[in-house]
């Protein structure tokens, strides 16, 4: 089923929202999370990543150049997507507290994270500055890609603006004042799809708020590890190649370990 962007793939003269995942096999999961490393993933492995998961992109077959050229939130919002598609809506994070500094978990439930639709005029933002009237468009992963490579001693926003600056070609940025640049970022911001990348916590040992990061990227791979235990119990039981279990969907391959479970005596 195909579900749509709150942003969309831009074709030049039309916004395309839809999208699918491949179907969740055996062989799907373990594509996708041997390929998950810990720590936040880098732009170009979110690309990779995407690639191998999507089966379609405004109703195209996907590519590289299309997955980077989508706004930076809706590959956040797709990343999100991907954990709850694989299994992972229900999430337990470890936070530590800026009151008391105990370390503590808390459950998340992804989809019920709030996700903001582009703005009037996506993927374009217009925006009247002290040198004139600028039009920008929104952040892909290609500007996320240049921006992680930048050298240390570069002023972002007006790189960033560099990037986006679509006309007139003749504005520099480093002549753009503090303000210039501010209406800039609200104006991107404006137009642009996001989702939530903070969550309001209470710690449980002292009762304070906290404001938690959320990674949107974020994918737990320790799901890889019961993949294989299914596969082996499955192989054990009734001696099928590792090939023919990983082709099952996954709600298949759950029924049997169910039927495997009830033929030694266990109940769930």
């Amino acid at each position: 089923m195909s579900k749509l962007l709150p942003g969309g793939v831009w074709t030049g003269d039309e916004r395309r929202q839809g999208f699918a995942f491949h179907p969740v096999t055996g062989a799907f999961e373990q594509t996708v999370l041997e390929h998950v490393d810990d720590g936040a993933m880098r732009p170009f492995e979110v690309t990779r990543m995407l690639l191998a998961s999507l089966a379609s992109l405004g109703g195209a077959a996907p590519t590289e150049a299309a997955i980077r050229e989508l706004s930076v939130g809706d590959r956040s919002f797709l990343m999100r997507r991907l954990a709850i598609h694989l299994g992972q809506d229900t999430q337990w994070l470890t936070a530590r507290c800026a009151r008391c500094g105990e370390r503590f978990d808390f459950q998340l439930t992804a989809s019920t994270l709030p996700v903001k639709a582009a703005g009037d005029g996506y993927p374009f933002a217009t925006v009247e500055t002290s040198l004139g009237r600028c039009r920008l468009r929104v952040p892909t992963g290609t500007d996320e890609e240049a921006c992680v490579a930048l050298d240390a001693a570069a002023d972002p926003a007006r790189t960033l603006t560099r990037l986006l600056l679509i006309e007139p070609r003749t504005i520099d940025p480093e002549a753009l004042s503090t303000d210039d640049l501010m209406a800039i970022e609200a104006a991107v911001e404006a137009a642009s799809p996001e989702v939530t990348t903070r969550a309001a916590i209470t710690c449980p040992a002292c009762a304070a708020g906290n404001e938690v990061e959320l990674d949107p990227s974020a994918l737990d791979r320790g799901g890889v590890d019961t993949l294989y235990a299914d596969v082996h119990a499955l192989a054990s039981h009734y001696h099928w190649s590792e090939v023919e279990i990983l082709a099952l969907p996954r709600e298949r391959r759950e029924r049997y370990l169910r039927m495997v479970d009830h033929a030694q005596g266990m109940t769930h």
